[in-house]
């Protein structure tokens, strides 16, 4: 089981890192994905364990994807509600929303590495502030930008794999001491893929 929580995040990191770098949602060469994680498990001896913070910590790596991913659905949303035919008040509280947000955004480093974990969780919180007085569901808003939505229902799917398997690798003891980590899991699970994307903003302030 950890073997396969090691190789859903490394498969993951490696998509999400491509994704980023082309930032045209150019799709990922899967071969050279599988060769990555071919890799990563001849290197993993079969009886490796990682620590309970080890666990936490390569779950945290997900966080600067999020942010990325979130920032490009921001850029997009706002792009659209723009170029809508009708003249809603709604739209116009929306957009100023998204756009202040942005604002706040590009003052933070999320391209050049190394990342500072601070930053990076600043950009979090304010996207869950957007969300939370806008009501936007990123991964619908952008539903009519299929790659777009694509990837971040993906992102999703990555994710939710690696959770599912730090949950699964807890032993009696350590699901005491992640009690809380353990409740969000069960939220994780009665959600949608929008309400995910909301859901993931709880996760990584778990860990504050």
């Amino acid at each position: 089981m950890m073997t396969k929580f090691f190789c859903v995040t490394l498969l993951s990191s490696f998509i999400m890192v491509q994704l980023i770098v082309t930032s045209s949602a150019v799709p990922v060469q899967i071969e050279e994905a599988q060769a990555v994680i071919s890799t990563g498990v001849n290197e993993l001896p079969a009886d490796s364990k990682l620590d309970l913070a080890a666990r936490h910590k390569v779950l945290l790596e997900f966080e600067k994807h999020f942010a990325q991913f979130s920032c490009e659905a921001i850029k997009v949303i706002l792009v659209d509600l723009k170029a809508a035919p009708e003249h809603i008040v709604a739209h116009d509280d929306k957009i100023t929303a998204l756009k202040n947000a942005l604002d706040k955004i590009k003052k933070i480093n999320l391209i050049n590495e190394p990342l500072d974990p601070l930053e990076v969780r600043a950009a979090t919180n304010i996207i869950g502030e957007l969300i939370s007085q806008t009501n936007i569901n990123l991964v619908s808003a952008v539903k009519e930008h299929g790659q777009l939505a694509f990837e971040l229902q993906r992102f999703n799917f990555f994710l939710g794999e690696a959770f599912d398997d730090l949950i699964a690798t807890l032993t009696p003891e350590e699901r005491e001491l992640d009690a809380g980590l353990v409740s969000l899991h069960k939220q994780y699970n009665e959600s949608d893929n929008d309400e995910k994307w909301q859901f993931w903003i709880k996760l990584w302030n778990y860990f504050e």
